[in-house]
């Protein structure tokens, strides 16, 4: 019968109900064990990184940070709208450097965070409550911008790229999308939730297919696999990179292998993983945990390779300077604006410094400039100006004097098509022969002038199938391409040297290479050509083919986004931006990722392999970066850049093949994607075997740890494959003489052309090898098996090693004591299991474990056991020693047997009966000594009954130090004399933990032979006298100590009624029943309603046999909480006590509604 404590407070005794556990779907899913996230109050997002694990609370609008190892590190955020402050975050991811991506939903932004957490910058502004973030293997950064119905793609720094998407039904529109993954080859996946299926796209943002489930999150691993989260059903869903469904694990509950109100899901970092390995993390939200669920799959053979496309990311701004510029033009280092409030030229050097200014608006003249919507910039030529007001084209040279105007309304040639006149010039540009361009707008058409000011021809308004229609801007390609951008068709036409259309590009509209308001046009003098377009406010970059390469940016006022761009300029990689919303020239940097080489070509002369290739196409390749490895999928190292399209490499090894991949540095040193990898087999010399043991290393053994051996390697052997043919279904064959009944065989399926294979050696020891007394040299065998041509082939080698005595032990894993510790030995088991039988009983209160260890050292100590020190090899010594030498330590039965030991022996003794009475024991290993402790299983001080000097806090509950050594003096001084060591060498560092159950995980208990002796239990009179004063003084100091805390309590606070009733309690157990009734009377007139209290009151008239009374206070107690189980168990109680089985009934059916864990203990009862 237990006194029932308020819900906040200590149970005194409780009743333990089974849950059932949940099995997981399939055999190959492993469910590891979870991670605790109780610092969360409402996690919504998940994301993983090598070392670190993310979750977004989206209550407490912050980021939860956690180590690789699922421990709490710290929370960033807060609700707000500044830096550093959240509302309503939905989604999170990281990038391959590191960089945390948060979409900050009520803010409409996406935060940047380092890896620990500190803010870097957010971005953005177009954004309407963006619920999925995800990071490309680029650094490309993909956001569900779940309000506009749209995906949209920025830079790693924010740089807005392009979106795709729109409202609807259809293929490529979504309704509502919520996540975004992207999967390594940058195929995109789209959670489109509104219509209920996951899309996918290619990289180019078009439509593939569509899979027909609706989930919460989704993530791709780095074969292309799909893994989707169901929270409905409680389920991850697997996919393969085709969309066929391979199957579904997870249920709902609380069990091990299941989920409750999961939320997100994440993949871990693949480092250490086995190959097709994937270790899903669920965001188990209910459970407060994240469930951690290792995935192997067989069908993953191959790794996405990256996407061999070409690729133009943009990072900065780099620089920028204050300029209300209109017209931007390069040359050099040095940029030419044109500020339209001064009238003037502006010349800006390289690092954004003013250097001269020229012209005028002012006045009259032929140097006068009035305005201009555009000029060209030739080094060797000058300055070719359209005065469009003025509609005339003006040159000055490099330091701004006027040299000359033409194109004016006289011209030079007077016709009625006013050929050579210009009527609202725009766009100029000139090649370095001096022949010029013109955008004429109002004459519809592309002038062409020599340098001399003489009208050499037109191009439109007729161009190939299209009319010009407001020509704007022009660019030149030194190949003799013409680039026309043309405002009023939105498009750019690309004419050939004679005029010819070669092709166009363009059109009405905002999706990905189409324009609204084009307004500068520059081309890169190599492959790429920009596009400003004025309303949508971005750039647009396509090849000089015309396809297309990316957007960048968007509207908005942040350091990232375009105000009111007007026009662009390019050097070399740099692009220049002017911004008059900005009143700024803002510079950006461009880096192109080029294609890797093709028509990869291998030859090996002479111990060299040489490669070649075909020249990469592009300008703006500077020379191919080569890529070795020993495997296909890698790892891969560099070892040579070449600028040819040749190398040689003469750093490999006979034997051995080679893959070797390449890849394509660009003018900014940027290296695209590597090709797909090229093997060559470079041969070895002829005078070996085809395949022999290259090497065999094993290890000495040590008997007592005979079990370990049966799951961890005694060595290993190394088999090679000398030829270039495989070899199929060799055998490996290892035995110990004497001590392995057969040997272990190991097949090796199938071995490759000069591969090699590792055989680890299993040595499954027969029963011998604990009958071992004292160290033997023994001989280890190996053989290997196989067929050439038909023909059996063997190789032999044998090794010697030396086998331990059973007693042998080195300390190089003090882990290793597990071994030693034997709680299910027999003589353990009935000594322990005798003296617990025969003990009389403890003082009321005491913790279970205190009890049970005072009786086991008390039996010892009457037994004569004792410590004794080995004079020729002292525990002391031998522990300490750096180099490890081999120790003897007892195990526990021959302790007991001897009645002797030193400080290990005596430990393992004590633990190994405290473990064989279920009380969980650990070691404590100083330096050169060796105590234990035992767990209370409880946290709190009071429950545990000692001092909290004297306890010791590990893995989650509090543990009672015994030096062991002390044998025969009080438990009590072992306690303490323990305590005070582990503080002290705690302080110094030097304490190290050695818990029994995770040690017996890498080495279990021997089992060892038949004992033919029984150790003799003392009599339990002469053991009474030992414990009863022990534990008459364990039971004063926690009565004092606990008495003491709840006076406390009740000095600041009289009205405490959880410390009346705690006070109360701790009256009953020390045997003050009148003291503990009037506590219980004193909470009641504070609270006649305290269920506590009247269940407290029950209890202690049923402890004195007055059932009836008993009766009537649960009966009170009930009617203040009816929901406590325990309340209606304790009236059942009462009414079989009273004979009344009807009422018994009545009662136990109530409190199995409530708890039907209790049935069990229920139906017992009433049978």
């Amino acid at each position: 019968m237990a006194l029932k404590r308020s819900p906040v407070s200590r149970i005194l005794a409780a009743a333990a109900a089974m849950a059932p556990s949940a099995a997981g779907a399939f055999d190959n899913v492993k469910f590891l064990d979870p991670w605790s996230i109780r610092e969360a109050a409402s996690p919504v997002a998940l994301a993983a990184a090598p070392d670190r694990v993310y979750v977004v609370d989206r209550q407490m609008c912050a980021v939860l940070i956690y180590d690789g190892q699922g421990k709490f590190l710290k929370s960033v955020g807060s609700k707000g709208k500044g830096p550093e402050q959240f509302r309503d975050p939905e989604g999170i991811a990281v990038g391959p450097e590191g960089r945390v991506f948060v979409a900050d939903k009520g803010n409409a932004r996406i935060q940047l965070l380092d890896a620990d957490g500190k803010f870097l910058w957010s971005f953005g502004s177009s954004l309407e409550d963006p619920k999925g973030v995800s990071v490309g293997t680029d650094g490309r950064v993909y956001v569900a911008d779940t309000d506009n119905e749209r995906v949209k793609v920025f830079t790693k720094e924010g740089i807005f790229l392009y979106g795709f998407g729109s409202k609807g039904k259809e293929q490529g529109q979504f309704r509502g999308p919520e996540k975004v993954a992207v999967s390594p080859n940058d195929e995109i996946f789209v959670l489109d939730s509104g219509n209920g299926r996951i899309q996918r796209f290619d990289p180019a943002t078009r439509f593939v297919h569509e899979i027909g489930e609706e989930g919460a999150d989704l993530a791709l691993d780095a074969y292309g696999f799909l893994y989707v989260l169901d929270p409905d059903r409680a389920k991850v869903l697997e996919f393969d990179p085709k969309g066929i469904p391979l199957g579904k694990f997870g249920s709902a509950g609380k069990g091990p292998t299941q989920f409750k109100d999961p939320e997100a899901l994440a993949l871990a970092p693949e480092a250490g993983s086995e190959a097709g390995t994937v270790v899903v993390l669920v965001l188990d939200a209910g459970n407060a945990r994240i469930q951690r669920i290792e995935l192997p799959n067989k069908l993953k053979t191959r790794r996405l390779a990256p996407n061999p496309a070409p690729k133009l990311l943009i990072t900065g701004p780099s620089a920028s300077w204050p300029s209300r510029a209109e017209v931007l033009r390069a040359q050099g280092d040095a940029a030419y604006a044109y500020d339209p409030d001064a009238g003037e030229f502006v010349v800006i050097d390289g690092a954004g410094k003013e250097v001269r200014r020229f012209g005028t608006k002012k006045g009259k003249g032929p140097s006068v400039t009035k305005g201009t919507r555009g000029f060209a910039v030739s080094e060797k030529l000058g300055i070719f100006v359209s005065d469009t007001p003025s509609n005339r084209i003006q040159l000055f040279d490099l330091k701004g004097a006027w040299k000359m105007n033409f194109a004016e309304k006289e011209g030079f040639f007077d016709s009625r098509k006013n050929e050579g006149r210009v009527r609202n010039p725009r766009g100029v540009a000139v090649n370095e022969e001096g022949t010029l361009y013109v955008a004429d707008a109002d004459n519809r058409r592309v002038d062409v002038f020599n340098l001399d000011g003489a009208f050499l021809s037109a191009l439109g308004p007729q161009v190939g199938d299209f009319e010009l229609q407001e020509p704007h801007d022009v660019a030149w390609d030194p190949e003799g391409f013409l680039y026309i951008l043309d405002k009023g068709l939105k498009k750019v036409l690309k004419c050939g040297p004679s005029g010819n259309l070669v092709t166009s590009w363009g059109g009405e509209g905002d999706g990905v290479g189409e324009f609204r308001s084009p307004e500068s046009l520059a081309y890169d003098g190599k492959n790429y050509v920009y596009v400003l377009d004025r309303e949508l406010r971005r750039v647009s970059v396509f090849t000089r083919e015309g396809r297309w390469m990316t957007d960048v940016f968007s509207r908005g006022k942040g350091e990232r986004e375009l105000d009111e761009p007007v026009s662009l300029a390019l050097q070399g990689s740099r692009l220049l931006v002017a911004d008059r919303g900005k009143g700024a020239v803002l510079s950006f940097d461009m880096h192109p990722y080029l294609t890797a080489p093709v028509s990869i070509s291998t030859a090996v002369k002479g111990g060299v392999v040489a490669l070649s290739w075909k020249a990469s196409s592009d300008p703006w390749a500077l020379e191919y970066v080569v890529l070795r490895s020993s495997g296909p999928a890698g790892p891969w190292e560099k070892v040579g850049i070449s600028e040819m399209t040749t190398f040689e490499d003469a750093t490999v090894a006979g034997a051995r093949t080679y893959f070797y991949s390449l890849a394509t540095e660009s003018g900014t040193r940027d290296t695209g994607a590597p090709s797909a990898p090229v093997a060559v087999f470079v041969p070895a010399s002829a005078n070996r075997a085809p395949v022999e043991i290259s090497t065999a290393v094993i290890g000495n053994i040590f008997s007592a740890n005979y079990k370990w051996y049966l799951k961890n390697p005694v060595g290993s052997v190394v088999v090679k494959n000398n030829v270039n043919v495989p070899f199929q279904n060799l055998k490996v064959t290892f035995r110990l003489k004497e001590f392995m009944d057969f040997g272990y065989d190991t097949e090796i399926k199938m071995l490759g052309a000069e591969e090699t294979a590792e055989v680890p050696l299993i040595a499954t020891l027969n029963n011998r090898i604990l009958d071992v007394s004292e160290d033997t040299p023994v001989q280890a065998e190996f053989e290997l098996s196989y067929f050439e041509d038909g023909q059996p082939r063997r190789v032999s080698l044998t090794r010697p090693l030396r086998v331990y005595s059973r007693n042998a032990i080195t300390w190089d894993k003090p882990e290793r004591i597990g071994t030693f510790i034997t709680p299910k030995d027999p003589p353990i088991v009935e000594y322990s299991r005798e003296v617990v039988r025969t003990a009389a009983a403890g003082a009321g209160g005491l913790n279970r474990a205190l009890v049970t260890a005072q009786h086991l050292w008390d039996a010892l100590s009457e037994s004569g056991v004792k410590f004794i020190t080995n004079p020729s090899n002292p525990y002391e010594k031998v522990s300490e020693d750096p180099s490890f030498p081999v120790d003897y330590t007892q195990f526990p039965r021959d302790t007991l047997k001897l009645k002797s030991g030193q400080c290990d022996d005596l430990s393992t003794l004590l633990a190994s009966l405290l473990e064989s009475s279920r009380v969980r024991a650990a070691l404590l290993d100083f330096p050169g000594h060796m105590a234990l402790m035992f767990d209370t299983e409880t946290d709190d001080p009071l429950e545990a009954g000692l001092a909290e000097e004297d306890l010791v806090k590990h893995d989650g509950t509090l543990w009672v130090p015994v030096e062991a050594t002390m044998v025969g003096r009080p438990l009590s001084e072992a306690v303490r004399k323990a305590a005070y060591a582990y503080r002290t060498e705690r302080a110094k560092g030097g304490v190290q933990v050695i818990d029994a159950r995770s040690a017996w995980q890498g080495y279990e208990p021997a089992t060892l032979p038949k004992a033919d002796w029984t150790a003799e239990v003392p009599a339990a009179a002469a053991r009474a006298k030992r414990s009863e004063p022990e534990l008459a003084a364990w039971s004063k100091e926690r009565y004092k100590l606990a008495k003491a805390q709840f006076v406390a309590l009740l000095k600041k606070n009289g009205r405490d009624i959880d410390a009346i009733n705690e006070l109360g309690i701790l009256e009953h157990e020390a045997g003050n029943k009148e003291e503990a009734r009037k506590r219980f009377g004193q909470a009641l007139a504070l609270d006649p309603k305290d269920a506590a209290a009247w269940n407290n009151m029950g209890t202690a008239d049923f402890m004195a046999g007055n059932y009836a009374a008993a009766e009537a206070d649960y009966l009170k107690a009930s009617g203040a909480d009816g929901r406590d189980p325990d309340i209606w168990l304790n009236l059942a109680r009462c009414a079989l006590k009273l004979k009344n089985a009807d009422k018994a009934r009545q009662y136990s059916a109530k409190a199995v509604a409530l708890d039907p864990g209790l049935a069990p203990v229920v139906e017992t009862w009433l049978k």
